[in-house]
């Protein structure tokens, strides 16, 4: 607090007011009738709606001793908080199933319920931390609501802060039958973004609630032969998934030539010749 933003203290000297302005280079020490009341201004004069100086404890005295007085006074601001669900078929976070807000205020700490009907709006310390906590508190280890983005702000300014959760279930899908040299893909939306992975072995991850979730039905295996499946290779999560999709590989087209043998796959073509030329003795 200064000289253009100060709490203004109000004294009674010979039975009449006085008014002197009070800030954290500036103190009052005069003459102040006994058993009369000095007050401070609370909040500060540079204080408006969303930006303020208060003081949570004492600001007004009966003068009855010539002890000193004091004030603390909290910068504060006064945000809106908000989170919002995103996702298809989503269900949205409600007075069961919320994100937490932790924020600060005169220096301890708070909690607020937040979710899509209910924002928070209230004083926040200057330069103090508020965290939504994320995942949502009805999230379990296969079901959750989930910010990818910014869920906590130092707060500056009374600037509106948002969140976005998606809902989300756990998926793990298990390819049998492959290597490390031949991988399938598995396509998964996951915060809105189609993402594309692949493995030959067992992958896992979170995918939005009501996208779709898929996997390669074929690996291409050169010209000896591809790996293909007859398994279920796409799942609309509704739910948690758990599968495992078996590969075995075709071995059509392999040829293998042997001296002037061809074996074929599908068949046997033999094609020899044989020219023999023997020396005629004299």
């Amino acid at each position: 607090m200064d000289a253009t933003n100060y709490a203004t203290l109000i004294y009674y000297r010979h039975g009449s007011s006085g008014t002197f302005n009070v800030f954290d280079a500036q103190s009052y020490n005069d003459w102040i009738d006994i058993g009369s009341t000095a007050t401070l201004s609370n909040p500060s004069s540079g204080s408006t709606s969303t930006h303020r100086w208060h003081g949570p404890g004492t600001t007004s005295w009966v003068i009855n001793d010539d002890s000193s007085r004091s004030a603390v006074y909290w910068e504060q601001f006064k945000p809106t908080i908000s989170v919002v669900t995103a996702g298809i078929g989503h269900t949205d976070l409600d007075a069961t199933n919320y994100a937490s807000l932790t924020y600060y205020r005169y220096g301890s700490s708070g909690t607020f319920n937040v979710f899509d009907a209910q924002r928070y709006n209230g004083w926040i310390d200057a330069g103090s931390a508020a965290t939504l906590s994320n995942p949502s508190s009805g999230s379990t280890s296969t079901h959750r609501w989930y910010c990818p983005g910014t869920a906590s702000w130092t707060i500056d300014n009374a600037t509106p802060r948002g969140a976005a959760y998606h809902e989300q279930f756990k998926v793990t899908i298990t390819p049998s039958g492959l290597d490390p040299s031949h991988a399938v893909t598995i396509t998964v939306v996951q915060n809105g973004a189609t993402n594309n992975a692949t493995t030959f072995a067992s992958w896992s991850d979170w995918a939005d609630v009501g996208s779709t979730l898929s996997i390669s039905s074929s690996v291409g295996g050169g010209w000896i032969g591809d790996w293909s499946t007859g398994d279920t290779t796409s799942w609309t999560v509704n739910s948690a998934i758990s599968a495992t999709v078996g590969y075995q590989r075709s071995y059509t087209g392999i040829y293998i030539l042997v001296g002037g043998v061809v074996v074929g796959a599908t068949g046997v073509s033999i094609g020899v010749f044989i020219t023999t030329r023997r020396r005629r003795a004299r």
